[in-house]
């Protein structure tokens, strides 16, 4: 039987490689078993990381035959493990949600090509994706039309504002 300080560390490493497989993307979906492998665990201990993390909320099943992803939660707890990572990550976040704001005016109403502004800033398109992502699960930013339209809410017309 593990210790409650194993199954804790056991918790952090299988998420951290979730993040890793998956690039902190919570679009991916990767089985909870090659998880495991990599990070050496019996499928008895990969099954109840998995279970606890998806009881958090940090993990979403995605399917019946073991199949997961990360959720806009996961990925918060990891990146905020990792200042250099997050400095990183927020800054990019911060001037994709300004270049959004200044091209519509602040309007809730007008939409824009996501890959229109990430490419402004000098993104590639995994970066942009990453961004709005991340700002879609803060509510900042919503999807408006297929084709990657997007357009700021009230709460990221008041982030850049306030």
């Amino acid at each position: 039987m593990s210790s409650i300080e194993e199954k804790k560390k056991n918790r952090i490493l299988f998420l951290k490689k979730l993040y890793e497989i998956s690039k902190g993307s919570r679009y991916t979906i990767i089985r909870m078993d090659a998880i495991g492998k990599e990070l050496g665990f019996e499928y008895s201990v990969t099954s109840d990381t998995a279970e606890y993390l998806e009881k958090e909320g940090l993990i979403k099943w995605q399917g019946i035959g073991g199949e997961l992803s990360l959720t806009h939660r996961g990925i918060k707890i990891i990146e905020a493990q990792d200042s250099g990572l997050l400095a990183e990550k927020e800054k990019n976040r911060k001037l994709f949600l300004t270049k959004l704001y200044e091209k519509t005016d602040g309007s809730q109403t007008a939409m824009i090509k996501m890959d229109a502004v990430g490419e402004e800033l000098g993104f590639d398109y995994k970066t942009t994706s990453d961004v709005v992502e991340y700002l879609i699960g803060e509510g900042l930013v919503k999807p408006v039309a297929l084709g990657g339209f997007i357009s700021i809410t009230h709460w990221g017309v008041k982030m850049i504002e306030d």
